[in-house]
């Protein structure tokens, strides 16, 4: 009898927990490069400040490393539920993603801006060469994080992972109804960290 597409151990569920899980270590990688922003805002001046910026940095990195599996990754699943194309597709996105964000960091360490389309019109070309070159570190990383969590994705059954997204959707959540309570109060305490 050959497993259906609906139980736990079939190949398209197998390869959605792996989407989610690599979705989520891009995340935490994401999240680690990412504390650069934290330490430029520099101490907040009150708990609820403190509480925004820890949800709402992991919120917005996990997100940052979900979403584009969830975009990109997914939607091949579904049609191609084979872990051959799903796979380095998804290391291929993790990399891109991680390279960018690695960019981003050392741009606004350096000029307290973002990455946007003028800042890449002025890059020099060893600008490019090092993003280049993290892209290349970053996809051999990537495959191995991505055949580690593929084989322990496919040798368990279990549903931890369902619990970890509830998790960060109700971190995420929080994040955003401080942030939203603050804008709507003018506590720019908590807002000033936006553009970080």
């Amino acid at each position: 009898m050959t497993a259906t597409s609906h139980e736990p151990g079939s190949p398209r569920r197998q390869l959605l927990r792996w989407a989610g899980w690599y979705g989520f270590l891009c995340g935490l990688l994401c999240a680690l490069v990412g504390l650069r922003y934290v330490f430029a805002f520099g101490m907040p001046e009150s708990n609820l400040t403190v509480i925004y910026i820890l949800t709402a940095f992991i919120g917005q990195f996990v997100l940052l490393g979900v979403l584009p599996m969830l975009v990109l990754v997914v939607p091949v699943v579904i049609v191609i539920p084979d872990k051959r194309y799903v796979l380095p597709i998804g290391i291929v996105l993790a990399a891109i993603v991680l390279s960018l964000v690695v960019l981003d960091a050392n741009i606004f360490a350096q000029y307290r801006y973002h990455l946007s389309r003028l800042t890449v019109e002025i890059f020099e070309p060893s600008t490019w060469l090092l993003t280049g070159l993290f892209l290349v570190i970053f996809l051999v990383l990537q495959t191995l994080f991505a055949v580690n969590i593929w084989q322990r994705v496919s040798n368990t059954k279990k549903y931890a992972g369902l619990w970890v997204g509830i998790v960060l959707v109700v971190v995420w959540a929080v994040g955003q109804s401080i942030h939203i309570w603050a804008d709507a109060t003018a506590n720019s305490a908590v807002t000033s960290f936006n553009r970080f």
